[in-house]
């Protein structure tokens, strides 16, 4: 796929993605309407004259039409970008969750031609609006802030007053004909432009080797940038951890990250032909055999890896088990009895009154599969 014969959004996707999908499609109502008549095939209580009767009860509430204003404007090309940063990163944000979601979201887009931009803004903006967020124009884009219930905002907790909720934003805007909405005012004006040499995503070395093999005017390509997610596995200080506490994972992971799976990045492109689609993959050599070679590797790495998953569960489940049992003896020491007694069982929660934080800082309360432990006593056993 050439910069100068692959469909013309290539420009604004930038070099080394995760995860691209490109797709050219004329009509997304014809799309639509082929997917409800597919859903219609299944028969149930939901068919295609019920769906159409509630897309026109939703344009009524809403007051303009999904089909002409919000998918008639988008086309005839768009594309997904995902782009992620360091995992380490990503771990790291977590800890506030609408932070975590901007930081792991950043660097991701929908991306798409537009044939109509003021038809297309006013539709999503009282889409927007029935969804309860407001619309506020912020340096050329338009910004949706949607309240996070239960979360303060910043700068109330530093005022010391109580202020409003934390905010989640997204971001769109309009150039040239460009459509881009995404997490991050950056990312989306980034996506809106076209991208300068040796920004783009053709201008990519492994895209480029991969998509060298592949249609050079598709209607749609799809690419997984492989060796940049093995790189992320494998340079984070977070997953290494995790693994050096289950030592039985980390041999299925090697198998997974080899260079015969992930050395080259994993594209594919469809074309018409005759009345139908032509689908073309490219895929590193320990992928190329099609689905015989991968679900052999499957077969045996992702049997194995859920074994070693289940078999750190246990051995965690067993340790607080004892746990449990050692702060009850402890607790029978001084006070001559176990805790309790009850009539029926309970869970453990309801005992951890008697035993924190003087014979345990803390009662562990669920197993490794986030199952209650149970607990039962009558004073002389447990």
């Amino acid at each position: 796929v050439s910069r100068e014969e692959g469909p013309a959004i290539l420009s604004h996707l930038p070099q080394d993605p995760v995860a691209v999908s490109v797709m050219t499609v004329e009509d997304l109502n014809a799309t639509l309407d082929g997917f409800i008549g597919f859903l219609g095939r299944f028969g149930g209580e939901v068919s295609p004259d019920q769906v159409q009767a509630k897309i026109a009860e939703f344009d009524e509430k809403l007051g303009c039409s999904i089909r002409g204003d919000l998918l008639a404007p988008i086309g005839p090309e768009f594309a997904v970008v995902i782009d992620l940063p360091p995992i380490d990163e990503i771990a790291a944000s977590m800890a506030a969750p609408v932070d975590g979601v901007t930081a792991a979201l950043g660097r991701v887009a929908l991306v798409a031609g537009v044939r109509d931009a003021d038809a297309l803004d006013g539709c999503l903006r009282k889409l927007f609006d029935m969804a309860d967020a407001t619309a506020v124009e912020d340096g050329g884009l338009v910004r949706i802030a949607f309240p996070v219930p239960g979360q303060e905002s910043a700068a109330g907790a530093q005022e010391g007053s109580p202020g409003g909720p934390q905010e989640f934003h997204l971001y769109y805007g309009f150039r040239d004909g460009m459509f881009a909405l995404g997490v991050t005012p950056e990312f989306v004006s980034a996506s809106l432009r076209p991208l300068g040499e040796g920004l783009r995503l053709a201008d990519g070395e492994d895209f480029s080797r991969v998509f060298a093999q592949l249609d050079s005017t598709p209607e749609s390509l799809g690419y997984i940038n492989l060796p940049k997610v093995r790189e992320m596995v494998l340079s984070s200080q977070f997953l290494q951890s995790v693994l050096g506490a289950n030592a039985e994972a980390r041999p299925i992971l090697d198998l997974l990250l080899m260079p015969e799976l992930t050395g080259m990045g994993l594209g594919t492109t469809t074309v018409s032909v005759d009345e139908g689609t032509r689908t073309t993959t490219f895929a590193p050599s320990g992928l190329s055999g099609g689905m015989a070679s991968t679900g052999i590797i499957a077969a045996i790495a992702i049997p194995n890896f859920l074994n070693a998953v289940d078999r750190g569960k246990q051995k965690r489940t067993m340790a607080d088990l004892r746990s449990i049992g050692t702060a009850c003896e402890a607790y029978s020491i001084d006070n001559n009895r176990y805790p309790g007694p009850m009539e029926d069982w309970v869970e453990v929660s309801e005992v951890a009154s008697f035993v924190e934080p003087v014979y345990i800082r803390t009662m562990p309360t669920i197993d490794g599969w986030g199952h209650p432990f149970m607990f039962w006593s009558d004073g002389e056993s447990y």
